[in-house]
């Protein structure tokens, strides 16, 4: 800040359950210490979710792009990484495996729909037949990450039992149940 010190009062309103000003007096700023906008991360996706085909063994995840400093901006680059162990990817997100074709994604203005499908057996050949795990951190032009977004849970191939489970796999309603969408908050995981 430059220039001499300014004074600033404060003024408190309530607005509910009456309508009151009360002053809470006056303070003063004597400097201000520049921000270096770069190490501001991006804001954290909260809206990750995967769909699989399982007949074509194709993963399909989305979410919506975030700013390179918050939501200013279009991130640099999107990390996205898979692990069998839930606790692993949210506690040593960069030992988890990397879904390289992230890579590939161009930088969009934040709040735009992004998608990026992948062929499973290609990006994630360790996850054949068991549930895990997928996390995207977005990066901006300073190297800075973001906060781990939720967390999907995915498994690849179908369950044995979808007779007894009332899935109808012939017909015209194949396509439908050889999808499985998945999306879940940070705290626990949903299939639908």
């Amino acid at each position: 800040m430059s220039g001499p010190p300014q004074d600033y009062s404060v003024r408190l309103r309530s607005l509910s359950p009456v309508d009151r000003v009360a002053s809470a007096g006056k303070f003063t700023v004597t400097a201000v210490d520049s921000v270096d906008l770069a190490r501001l991360p991006p804001t954290r996706v909260t809206d990750f979710g995967c769909t699989v085909n399982a007949t074509s063994g194709r993963l399909r995840m989305r979410w919506t792009s975030v700013g390179d400093q918050l939501d200013s901006g279009a991130a640099s680059r999107y990390l996205i990484r898979a692990s069998a162990n839930r606790s692993l990817l949210e506690l040593d997100f960069a030992s988890a495996d990397d879904v390289g074709a992230a890579a590939q994604l161009p930088s969009v203005p934040s709040g735009q729909p992004m998608t990026l499908e992948v062929a499973a057996a290609d990006e994630l050949p360790s996850y054949p037949s068991v549930t895990f795990y997928l996390a995207v951190r977005a990066n901006n032009s300073a190297g800075v990450l973001s906060q781990l977004s939720n967390v999907a849970a995915v498994q690849l191939t179908m369950p044995d039992n979808l007779a007894e489970i009332g899935v109808d796999v012939g017909g015209e309603s194949s396509t439908s149940s050889t999808e499985s969408s998945t999306t879940s908050s940070s705290e626990s995981s949903t299939a639908s």
